[in-house]
């Protein structure tokens, strides 16, 4: 984990696991956290669960997810 103090930025890389009350990510690429805004924004996803339910989710690897805690939904975008 590495943390960007001008940015406030939490920025977590390899294999990385998390668990929110909402959502849960396993062997993502790469998770940044946003002390100021609450957002997680997380690349390279194996798996995922928004309120229960486990899944592989084909492509997320090319895949986005934005979520800002407290919310309840989560945002999958494209990498362009």
């Amino acid at each position: 984990m590495k943390y960007d103090s001008h940015d406030k930025l939490d920025v977590f890389t390899g294999n990385v696991h998390l668990r929110t009350e909402r959502l849960e990510v396993i062997n993502a690429e790469k998770a940044i956290y946003n002390r100021e805004s609450r957002e997680l924004i997380i690349t390279g996803i194996d798996k995922l669960s928004f309120k229960g339910g486990l899944k592989k989710i084909p492509g997320a690897d090319n895949r986005i997810i934005r979520y800002k805690l407290g919310e309840s939904m989560a945002y999958l975008d494209s990498i362009r």
